[in-house]
């Protein structure tokens, strides 16, 4: 939902930099921890008559229990259900959210009905709800939405490039569990990884509106101090998709009598800790970032190659990637994946002018200035840097550092980075229709990518 504090699309929004805000809008958390180890974040905005609630655990579906991927998802589809029917009965929202770093409980509403919001969000781990019916209506979904995944292209290109570019970390079985997993949990595992993973030493309590720590502190601590924290050792598996790739590989995933064909395409880059991280993120608007970007003005506006193209940074707290997303005919696949090389061989030369890294620091800095000038906002940033597990930046200095980025930095990282062969390239769509149009433009042929059940 659109008003819900959440952070975890893993773009862009998810790297948590926004620039300076003007004096008045700025805020800072005010923080205190309870004995049984929650942290509790106040952001407050006086006179504000809607109220959020997030409880934040800095735990994720690449947590879950080796075997059982999968489990943290239906946990956020069960625990919480009873509660959400109450929260309608208020207007607002109860929502849990569980995304590859994160688990949210968020609630949405009126500041008046704030005692009840506040009970809602404690009774959900307090006394969470194990339902027999609801988990078995919920796996079955599960394993229905698994029959339907060849419905979208767009999913087939996400799936395979994700699972080339994320062998060896943790990340690999997030998104898309093995169907055999997904079949294997059972309802003991949820209350389980309830106990050893959503702990209050592993969360945050984020209050956002009309509160302050002063009004709200005893009725925090009355609420949760029952809350035990249980946390035990949290295994994480590192995996590998057992796929012998090359360099310059072109992957397809066969969707028969697709009338379009997507491409993804996409490379390992630096954690956003390193500091490649500014001249990389100028690069990514010159790149594919804005309409006035290479890709769009070349891909799209010049040749009419593709109905959409962008790039995209994306950082995990563990993984960072560049990936490129266009889509096409079956009959210019293969023009597009030409010019698309050319563009990244051009930038990997360096030849990249002071006009464009100009632009890009306008844009990147004025955009960001206007999509993230409110306390919701401040309050994202604040979270993601804990998720990240980063000390925070201060905007100013922030803002600093990206307009000392150098002509020459980028160019350094350009060239280091984008290598022809550290890239993959996947493409989903009528497979056929894929072959004959590489096989005209003389390309090696493509490689089969099965998605694995």
């Amino acid at each position: 939902m659109k008003r819900r504090l959440a952070w975890a699309s893993f773009g862009l929004g998810m790297i948590a930099v926004m620039p300076s805000l003007h004096a008045a809008e700025r805020a800072r958390p005010d923080l205190f921890r309870l004995s049984n180890g929650l942290e509790v974040a106040f952001f407050e905005k006086a006179k504000l008559p809607i109220l959020d609630i997030s409880l934040v655990f800095l735990k994720g579906s690449r947590n879950d229990p080796i075997g059982k991927s999968g489990t943290l998802e239906f946990l956020g589809r069960v625990m919480a259900r009873p509660y959400q029917k109450e929260a309608e009965r208020l207007g607002g929202e109860l929502e849990v959210d569980v995304s590859t770093e994160s688990f949210m409980i968020h609630a949405h509403g009126l500041s008046s009905d704030r005692e009840a919001w506040l009970g809602l969000i404690a009774q959900s781990v307090l006394h969470p709800s194990f339902d027999e019916h609801d988990f078995e209506f919920e796996k079955a979904r599960a394993i229905e939405a698994r029959k339907h995944v060849s419905d979208h292209v767009e999913t087939l290109a996400s799936l395979a490039i994700f699972r080339l570019l994320f062998s060896g970390t943790p990340y690999l079985r997030v998104g898309f569990p093995p169907l055999q997993e997904i079949m294997g949990i059972r309802l003991a595992d949820l209350q389980q990884a309830f106990t050893e993973i959503l702990t209050p030493a592993h969360a945050e309590l984020i209050v956002l509106g009309d509160a302050t720590r002063a009004s709200w502190k005893t009725k925090i601590e009355n609420l949760f101090a029952p809350w035990v924290d249980r946390r035990s050792e949290l295994s994480e598996r590192i995996e590998f998709n057992g796929i012998r790739a090359r360099p310059g590989d072109i992957w397809m995933v066969d969707r028969p009598a697709s009338t379009q064909i997507q491409l993804f395409s996409a490379m390992a880059v630096a954690r956003f800790s390193d500091p490649d991280t500014l001249p990389l993120l100028i690069l990514n608007t010159i790149l594919g970032d804005s309409t006035q970007s290479r890709l769009n003005r070349v891909l799209r506006d010049e040749s009419g190659l593709t109905y959409g193209v962008s790039s995209q940074v994306t950082f995990h707290k563990d993984f960072a990637y560049l990936g490129i997303r266009a889509s096409t005919a079956p009959e210019t696949v293969a023009p597009l994946i030409q010019k698309l090389r050319t563009q990244i061989v051009e930038l990997s030369q360096g030849k990249i002018s002071e006009a464009e890294v100009r632009f890009a620091k306008d844009y990147w800095l004025g955009s960001y200035t206007l999509s993230h000038a409110t306390l919701p906002s401040i309050a994202q940033r604040w979270l993601t840097y804990r998720i990240l597990n980063l000390p925070e930046v201060e905007e100013n200095v922030f803002l600093s550092q990206m307009e000392q980025v150098t002509l020459a930095q980028v160019q350094s990282v350009a060239k280091r980075y984008l290598s022809q062969d550290r890239w993959k390239f996947v493409l989903a769509g009528d497979a056929a229709k894929i072959i004959s149009s590489l096989k005209k433009a003389r390309f090696k042929a493509p490689r089969l990518f099965q998605i694995p059940r």
